[in-house]
């Protein structure tokens, strides 16, 4: 080195700080230059690496470090861009890839993050976070995609005691692993034998859901009319229902497989109320719609046969 500067570690390894704009430390030879030289190399390192002991030290892992005097706010760390000399249409997007190594690639890509814009129209660009994997060999494809329609965040929290895995349902629908609706008012059904739907039991059934159902329904009706219940299931589903809390035995023993058909769901002899619990299966088709609860006068009768508050339904997706 000029002038034998770095004959030995203690003086190759050797570094002055010139300061900051306005407060410089100049150099007044070429090995006060040179110290300046290797501390801004050690800086700019340890911002884009990390901690290092000197300034010429190799790689072990990479980082991006920055210092400010935040406590309790987020900044921007590290910023990735990528623009398009054309016009931005859907679909345009930046990308973060992560490669390693493997037995027969080497860089080989392991995964990576795709930032996409699905809406660029000014004032309204809306964007979605693709995860891409790779599956067998094959290339990156993507795996997961994060998307939102509000402001809002979705908290994802456990307290799991082992590592777990949950496994998402192979089809389209609102994840959401039970339903239940309660009913908030009495409904009144008098002189009518025609099934009706009822106002509040029902749920949602995805195209090809899998659902098991309990329904508790509280209810009052004269001696006469009793009341006959049915459910009613999308075009192409198999239903298959039954209750208990008949006095009937017989009845508490049948089975129901036909969507739309009622059967009789009191025959005490005396004015209720009463109670019943029905129970079943769905197993839908192609077509979307409602798991319904139908019901109706048993024996048309101008008295009151009611459905009362706090009835309720509940959908157990399988």
């Amino acid at each position: 080195m000029t002038d034998d500067y770095s004959v030995d570690n203690t003086q190759m390894q050797s570094t002055t700080d010139p300061g900051e704009v306005g407060t410089e430390s100049k150099a007044t030879t070429l090995a006060g230059e040179l110290e300046r030289l290797r501390f801004a190399v050690k800086e700019l390192k340890q911002w884009c690496l990390g901690t290092i002991a000197q300034w010429y030290e190799s790689p072990t892992a990479q980082a991006v470090l920055s210092e400010d005097a935040r406590t309790n706010s987020v900044a921007t760390g590290l910023t990735v861009t990528r623009t398009t000399t054309g016009v931005p249409a859907a679909g345009i997007g930046t990308r973060l890839l992560l490669r390693g190594e493997s037995a027969d690639e080497a860089p080989s890509d392991f995964a990576a993050l795709d930032a996409v814009a699905t809406d660029v129209t000014a004032g309204s660009e809306d964007t979605v976070l693709d995860l891409l994997l790779r599956v067998a060999g094959a290339a990156l494809s993507a795996a997961f995609r994060f998307t939102t329609t509000t402001a809002f965040r979705a908290i994802f929290s456990h307290a799991n005691t082992a590592d777990r895995t949950y496994t998402l349902p192979d089809k389209d629908g609102t994840l959401a692993f039970w339903t239940f609706v309660r009913k908030t008012a009495d409904e009144i059904v008098n002189n009518s034998t025609t099934l009706q739907n009822d106002d509040a039991l029902l749920a949602a059934l995805a195209a090809n859901e899998v659902v098991a159902f309990q329904c508790a329904i509280h209810l009052t009706s004269g001696v006469t009319p009793d009341i006959k219940v049915a459910f009613t299931v999308p075009s192409g589903a198999t239903l298959r229902w039954g209750m208990v809390g008949n006095a009937d035995p017989s009845i508490n023993q049948t089975s129901v497989g036909a969507s739309g058909t009622g059967i009789l769901a009191q025959t005490a002899g005396v004015a209720l109320p009463g109670h019943i619990l029905l129970s079943g299966t769905v197993v839908n088709g192609a077509n979307a719609g409602n798991l319904q609860l139908q019901w109706a006068q048993n024996t048309a009768d101008a008295s009151d046969t009611t459905v009362l508050a706090n009835s309720w339904l509940l959908v157990i997706r399988v």
